[in-house]
């Protein structure tokens, strides 16, 4: 039914992120999950079901570098101690004055991921981790 009644890629797409949610409402996280990653390839933002820890460590540096350039543009203080533990409102301040998003794979992106977040705490808190953190950068 979805092929027939959408007029467009993005059609399909948000189509499958309703999936997404009922399936995680439903209580099947896994196949949740295997959909919302399927659906984030075509997005070009790939991520792989079986994160490990070292994944995860390599998205929280490209986090904390990215969040200690915007503090950085902001005005803050980075000189001492990782950006996560010395929060600092110049890092809010820069995300909040980020560019509103035109990009609709992108925007879709994000509500994918946001709509993973349940599924991927029940099943795998690796993934769930590198969901937070791509959904930042």
């Amino acid at each position: 039914p979805i092929d027939l009644h959408a007029r467009c890629i993005q059609d399909k797409r948000r189509a499958f992120f309703k999936i997404i949610l009922i399936l995680g409402a439903q209580g099947r996280f896994s196949e949740a999950i295997r959909q919302g990653l399927a659906v984030l390839d075509q997005l070009g933002e790939p991520i792989k079901r079986d994160v490990t820890k070292e994944d995860v460590a390599v998205e929280f540096r490209k986090t904390e570098a990215l969040l200690r350039e915007a503090a950085t543009k902001g005005g803050g203080n980075t000189s001492s101690g990782g950006i996560l533990e010395q929060w600092d409102i110049s890092v809010v301040n820069a995300i909040l004055a980020a560019p509103v998003m035109h990009d609709k794979d992108k925007e879709l992106s994000l509500m994918v991921m946001g709509g993973l977040l349940r599924s991927a705490y029940q099943e795998n808190h690796h993934l769930l981790t590198m969901l937070m953190h791509r959904s930042l950068q």
